[in-house]
């Protein structure tokens, strides 16, 4: 480890966070992953209560990042009164040496163990949230392109946390369909054309929910990025047309219901449309943008799209006549990856802001 990292300072952050974890995770327990978008700083903890405090406080939930082992080499965790960072290492000697410079010691916070790396990166000009712990190499990898420090492996995982929820399974919704978001740390950074799946990958994702709850299927962004990028399927900047490949890719029939120019044009025509597809079994996969982004609606919910525009799947014609959709963002409600997938939408307000290409997924 680089003995610079003894000698870190970083400026007092205002929120204050629970300042004892002395009890070890038990068995494979899921390590919650969060994000202060103030400071920059992730927050890595097994202890709900605490994750749940500090969401409360204002930070972002990133999902699962790992599963630590019940057992092994021990991560110690200290903390910085004076500027509200935490670190993380296994090393006894830097944990020594920030005790004497004034940081406090909080025990044993979880285990190494296990064939999952951790990679560790510094970065030399924060002020605050300094270092970042990542399963993904694509993470760190973009995090070297922007000038922080590769300092190698920090622990080890027994299991990656992609595509689990706060309660260590994964994420579904009240209709039991499984439910995935751009935000998942295992999947985020990864690259996706000319951006990442954190940034635009609304399309693929939607795709892949729709494809796994109309064939029973369980897939990830991991299984398809890869030919995805091979084969230009960008989802972003067009009419929709580029989610078209992925979703015959994944064995699923499209069709073209109707290409809206221009946003809040869709008709009481076009809304049977839909609900034809979805009354046959089949989904509707559409964009739209709202200004500003996340915009009331008439009932007081909040518009999924957001002003760059954003795909969903509409994936159920209630028996009131409302649709639910797959949203694959889940920057309004973090904490269940994204309230969106269990509400029910008026068809009138999510018409309001669909534009370009819709398109119906059957099987």
């Amino acid at each position: 480890m680089k003995k610079k990292l003894v000698y870190l300072t970083v400026f007092a952050f205002s929120l204050p966070l629970f300042c004892a974890m002395t009890r070890p995770a038990s068995a494979d327990v899921q390590m919650y992953r969060l994000y202060n978008p103030n400071s920059g700083e992730h927050f890595y903890t097994a202890s709900q209560s605490e994750r749940d405090h500090v969401l409360f406080s204002g930070w972002k939930y990133e999902g699962i990042g790992w599963q630590a082992p019940e057992s092994g080499s021990p991560v110690y965790r200290l903390y910085n009164p004076n500027a509200g960072d935490h670190f993380y290492t296994m090393s006894s000697f830097e944990r020594d040496q920030l005790v004497l410079k004034g940081w406090n010691y909080e025990g044993i916070s979880w285990y190494s163990g296990g064939e999952i790396p951790l990679y560790r990166s510094y970065n030399p000009n924060a002020q605050a949230g300094a270092h970042n712990y990542t399963t993904s190499q694509n993470e760190a990898n973009m995090l070297a392109g922007a000038g922080w420090s590769s300092e190698g492996i920090s622990w080890y995982g027994v299991k990656q946390g992609q595509g689990l929820n706060s309660n260590g399974e994964p994420h579904k919704d009240i209709l039991g369909y499984h439910i995935l978001t751009q935000q998942d740390p295992a999947w985020a950074y990864k690259t996706f054309g000319s951006s990442t799946v954190g940034s635009s990958g609304c399309g693929l994702l939607s795709v892949i929910m729709a494809a796994d709850a109309l064939q029973g299927r369980n897939l990830t962004p991991n299984d398809v990025i890869d030919w995805a990028n091979s084969t230009a399927a960008f989802p972003f900047e067009d009419r929709g047309e580029s989610t078209i490949p992925i979703a015959q890719h994944l064995g699923l029939k499209t069709q073209v219901l109707f290409d809206n120019p221009g946003h809040g044009q869709g008709t009481s025509g076009q809304i049977e449309q839909i609900n034809q597809i979805l009354r046959s079994g089949g989904m509707v996969l559409i964009s739209g943008k709202s200004v500003p982004a996340y915009a009331p609606y008439g009932d007081g919910q909040l518009s999924p799209f957001t002003t760059s525009g954003h795909y969903v799947v509409i994936k159920k014609l209630t028996a009131d006549g409302k649709w639910m959709i797959f949203d694959s963002n889940d920057a309004i409600h973090p904490l269940d990856a994204g309230l969106n997938n269990n509400l029910s939408f008026n068809p009138t307000d999510i018409m309001r802001d669909q534009g370009y290409y819709a398109i119906g997924l059957t099987r």
